[in-house]
């Protein structure tokens, strides 16, 4: 079995910066596989994705310094939970702006966990933004995100600090088409979907990750949205 703990975090002034741990689970199951030189089939067990555990949820009050954050962030990564397994730190620059990223970067260089930018675009398309950083359309993190939750694949314990809020956050979560043809997602106004969208961020590079046969599984990840 293989772990993949999220951390994820975004903020923008009217929002809260929000923190996702989120654990990637495998499991064997039985897979045939044909030998066409011999005409024959055989069934073996390989691991195979399972789901993704939601360990943990935190928001920070309103008006908390990025500064104070970067530091909360990089003393969680170096917890022995972390140094276990391997560990990916995502990171929503465009949220927390180029500053802060660095500010995150420089704390955790040389430590347990990979880092990964993601920039939120309106395009249609996923972009490289530079080594280990990618422009990615709201959209894309949209769709992830409601596929795992249909398919079943988030799971959490219902005394999970702030679960009421995830789920009301998905609740009021929309999608809306503008006059001039695009596509919008936003919470309804008054509402925050700084949880829904941290969420999304681990959900959406682990199924990029596995589309693209990359065998590394995502680790324990930290995002700032």
């Amino acid at each position: 079995m293989t772990d993949l703990k999220g951390l994820i975090m975004r903020g923008k002034r009217q929002d809260y910066t929000a923190l996702v741990v989120l654990v990637e689970r495998e499991e064997q199951k039985p897979v045939t596989r044909t030998f066409e030189d011999r005409a024959q089939t055989r069934s073996v067990q390989r691991w195979t994705f399972s789901e993704h555990w939601l360990q943990h949820l935190h928001r920070w009050p309103l008006g908390t310094k990025y500064r104070a954050i970067a530091a909360d962030v990089a003393e969680l990564t170096r917890r022995p939970v972390f140094r276990g397994t391997d560990t990916t730190l995502v990171v929503d620059r465009g949220g927390v702006g180029e500053s802060v990223y660095e500010q995150i970067a420089s704390r955790v260089e040389g430590g347990a966990v990979d880092l990964v930018g993601v920039t939120i675009t309106g395009g249609k398309k996923v972009r490289p933004g530079g080594p280990n950083h990618y422009r990615v359309p709201k959209r894309d993190l949209v769709a992830a995100l409601q596929v795992a939750v249909q398919n079943g694949e988030i799971k959490a314990a219902s005394e999970l600090e702030l679960w009421d809020t995830l789920r009301d956050e998905l609740e009021s979560f929309t999608a809306e088409i503008t006059e001039t043809g695009h596509d919008s997602y936003e919470a309804r106004q008054g509402e925050h979907d700084d949880l829904v969208l941290a969420l999304s961020l681990p959900v959406w590079l682990s199924g990029w990750w596995r589309r693209r046969g990359n065998s590394t599984t995502l680790p324990p990840t930290v995002t700032f949205y």
